[in-house]
C-alpha cells in the first residue's frame, strides 16, 4: 500500500514537472539530489542500469511518464504511443514493438520502466531507434559527463 501511494505521488508530480526535453534531468531531480547519488547518474547517463540501483524502476517510471509512453496514471506501456515515439528514429513497427513487449511481460511479471528499457534495448529490432528516442528526450543531459 505504501508503494502504491509513493508511485500516485511520484505519478502526480511527474505530470506537472519536466519538460518533454528535460525528461532525465527532472526525473533525476525527483530521485537523485544527493551528492552521494553521483554514481548512479553516471550510470544513468551510459545506460549501464540494473534492478541493483535504489529506484531505477521508478526512475524509468518517471522517464516513460514524462515521455507520455504510459497511459496517463498508470505504468501500462501504450504500444501505439512508443511505435509513434520511435519512428522519427528508424524502422520500427507496431509488431516489433508488440513483441518485444510480451515477451517483457513474460520474462518480468512485476514490470517496471527499468525492464521496458532492458527489453527495448536488448532487442535488435528496437534497439537503436529506442535509444535515440531517450537521448532526444534530454540531449542536454547525455551531452554532459555526469561520471567525473
Amino acid at each position: 500500500m505504501k508503494n502504491l501511494i509513493l508511485f500516485s505521488a511520484l505519478i502526480l508530480t511527474i505530470h506537472a514537472s519536466p519538460p518533454r526535453d528535460n525528461v532525465f534531468r527532472g526525473c533525476v531531480q525527483e530521485l537523485y539530489l544527493k551528492s552521494s547519488d553521483k554514481p548512479i547518474v553516471c550510470r544513468i547517463s551510459k545506460f549501464d542500469v540494473d534492478g541493483n540501483i535504489r529506484n531505477i524502476g521508478r526512475f524509468y517510471d518517471c522517464v516513460f511518464v514524462v515521455n507520455n509512453l504510459y497511459k496517463k496514471y498508470t505504468t501500462k506501456l501504450q504500444l501505439d504511443a512508443v511505435v509513434k515515439a520511435l519512428k522519427p528514429f528508424g524502422p520500427v513497427s507496431e509488431a516489433d514493438v508488440d513483441e518485444v513487449v510480451h515477451q517483457c511481460k513474460e520474462e518480468y511479471p512485476n514490470i517496471t520502466g527499468l525492464e521496458y528499457l532492458t527489453c527495448f534495448l536488448s532487442d535488435a529490432k528496437t534497439k537503436k531507434a529506442f535509444k535515440k528516442l531517450m537521448i532526444s528526450s534530454d540531449e542536454t543531459f547525455f551531452k554532459k559527463d555526469h561520471c567525473n
